[in-house]
């Protein structure tokens, strides 16, 4: 994604302000590695903080092919792509 850096602008004031935030990714949206990197790297930021982070919908699309390419949904132990509960 080009402009990846203002995405990661937005997920870290938003991790600043809130204890849990749900990021909304829609279905048409571009996707490569870097935007599964941002979401994996904003998790961990979360989970460091005592907060916690959720996709408000489950992966389609673009995304969900990376995702299934890469292996992140064979490997997804806590569910982190494929469920709306908040977690750490």
């Amino acid at each position: 994604m080009r402009n990846i850096a203002e995405h990661r602008g937005v997920l870290l004031a938003a991790l600043s302000l809130h204890q849990d935030i749900r990021i909304d990714l829609p279905a048409d949206a571009e996707a490569d590695i870097s935007i599964v990197q941002l979401l994996l790297a904003t998790r961990v930021s979360a989970r460091a903080s005592g907060k916690r982070v959720a996709l408000k919908h489950e992966p389609a699309g673009a995304l969900r092919d990376v995702l299934e390419r890469g292996g992140f949904l064979a490997a997804d132990e806590t569910e982190f792509w494929t469920t709306r509960t908040l977690s750490q």
